[in-house]
């Protein structure tokens, strides 16, 4: 059959590694994000990321970078066991 030759574009583009992290929760009130994080203290990598959405800031309360999927995973539900029911994985 025909011999594959790889897209010139796809193979010089550089990849970045994505993050992940799993994100706790997210506030207009940076007090209320510090008041989370020092709740999570229990997770060493929990941190108050923010992002600015027009005019407003959003303070993130995230732990990570984790290294594996599982890790998120696991991450994850012990977040949603402690109540946290709106915690989700984010990738970056």
């Amino acid at each position: 059959e025909g011999a594959f030759y790889p897209d010139p574009l796809v193979a010089e583009a550089a990849v970045q590694p994505a993050s992940l992290y799993v994100q706790a929760g997210a506030f207009s009130n940076q007090n209320n994000a510090w008041a989370l994080r020092e709740k999570l203290s229990y997770f060493n990598n929990a941190q108050v990321y923010t992002v600015q959405v027009g005019r407003q800031s959003y303070y993130r309360v995230r732990i990570g970078p984790l290294g594996r999927v599982e890790e998120a995973d696991e991450v994850l539900s012990r977040l949603v066991n402690a109540g946290h029911r709106d915690a989700m994985i984010v990738v970056e």
